[in-house]
């Protein structure tokens, strides 16, 4: 019964369902395919149909999901027309219905969505004018609802939004206010539900992101109280679900931001043992599952970072071992994603790296960084700074050529 709406919606998320369980296990290839069946379910639905609301919500929601998936893909021009498109349907949804607090809420979550995805597109401005727009949606429904526990958590995720984009942008001290502020409520909805894992899990991240901060600001004891709160949690959380792997991966990135700060108090030793935790918790990670970005290049960075510290240390073997490491990861991720400029640039930072460490062979990946920067800035992929890299690279193999 094609005609049965009920029927296709149903379809509509299952196939959603299936698809963002391919993307968790890390074929995003599957993922796109399967959620654009879905999309054609929906979209279908939905012009037949224009007033109907939940139609039209459900078809803003597949369009969030293939920008995610289009995200990943390195597909950024339809990453971006799927989210600015889910944004004009929460848009009109809410001008006919502006009490209705579920729309509301996909409203403010649409901006929050199109914003991080223009901050990686280093499109700041944009961003910060969709960050500042959500957060004042959410305000306005604690207004009407100030017990409603969801959006203060909401409005404390927009003062971080807010926070991390102003202290990329190297105001450090309006992102301190920003982040205090959601530590505050993210701590209040702790106290007030101390069983649910969630709450414990966005005190962590306040804390870190506040180490950060602090680290920029040389308040270095600071900074370490709120890592150390950081990992406490984290450890805790651990303990409770071993079995839990995003939380190791968690763990493992808490344990490199101490190191790195160790790092610049000068505490080579200390810092070496915390990456060698990280390390610990990260590689069973990649091995379970060695199609997950994000732990691939974790693994990578422990290694760089590891190996500049032996380096420092006098023990350039060791050092030289953890550089392959990370080159072997990052030659492979750069091959399976071609498209993905992020690693493709990455593999290039690799390599120069290995220039500087390895003189005897510095013509050869100092040649192989230049190619791939070449390719990427024939293809449009270079910011001005890339391109000035890629002509200190040039330089560095012509002196070496003579």
């Amino acid at each position: 019964d094609p005609e049965n709406g009920g029927w296709q919606q149903d379809t509509f998320f299952a196939l959603m369902r299936i698809g963002l369980l391919q993307h968790r296990l890390g074929d995003v290839h599957a993922a796109l395919e399967t959620l654009q069946r879905g999309h054609q379910v929906i979209s279908t639905l939905a012009a037949r149909e224009p007033g109907h609301g939940s139609w039209q919500r459900d078809l803003a929601s597949s369009h969030i999901a293939l920008g995610r998936m289009f995200g990943k893909l390195g597909r950024t021009d339809e990453a971006r027309r799927e989210l600015e498109t889910s944004l004009s349907l929460r848009l009109a949804l809410v001008a006919r219905d502006p009490a209705n607090v579920n729309w509301r809420r996909d409203l403010s979550m649409g901006q929050d969505v199109l914003g991080q995805f223009l901050v990686a597109q280093s499109e700041l401005d944009e961003a910060l004018a969709l960050f500042e727009a959500a957060l004042i949606a959410r305000q306005r429904v604690l207004e009407d609802e100030p017990g409603n526990a969801e959006f203060r958590r909401l409005v404390a995720v927009s003062h971080a939004r807010i926070g991390d984009l102003v202290f990329a942008r190297g105001d450090a001290d309006s992102a301190l206010a920003h982040y205090q502020t959601a530590l505050a409520t993210f701590e209040t909805l702790r106290a007030e539900d101390s069983s649910n894992t969630d709450n414990l899990g966005d005190v962590a991240r306040a804390h870190a992101r506040l180490g950060r901060v602090m680290t920029s600001l040389e308040h270095f004891e600071a900074a370490h109280g709120h890592y150390a709160e950081e990992v406490a949690i984290l450890k805790e959380l651990v303990e409770e679900d071993a079995a839990h792997i995003i939380l190791r991966a968690d763990l493992a990135d808490a344990y490199q931001r101490q190191a790195a700060l160790l790092v610049l108090e000068g505490d080579t030793i200390a810092a070496l043992d915390i990456l060698a935790n990280a390390q610990s918790l990260i590689e069973p990670l990649t091995a379970s599952d060695p199609q997950r970005l994000e732990w691939q290049v974790a693994l990578a960075a422990i290694h760089l970072a590891t190996a500049e510290l032996l380096q420092s240390d006098d023990r350039s073997t060791d050092a030289g071992d953890h550089r392959h490491a990370a080159l072997e990861i990052h030659e492979r991720l750069a091959l399976e994603q071609p498209a993905n400029t992020d690693l493709q640039l990455e593999l290039s930072d690799v390599l120069s790296s290995l220039a500087d460490a390895e003189p005897d062979r510095a013509f050869d990946y100092l040649t192989r960084a230049r190619d791939i920067l070449r390719r990427l800035q024939a293809d449009g992929k270079l910011t001005v700074e890339q391109s000035a890299e890629m002509e200190e690279i040039e330089n560095r193999l012509q002196t070496l050529a003579n």
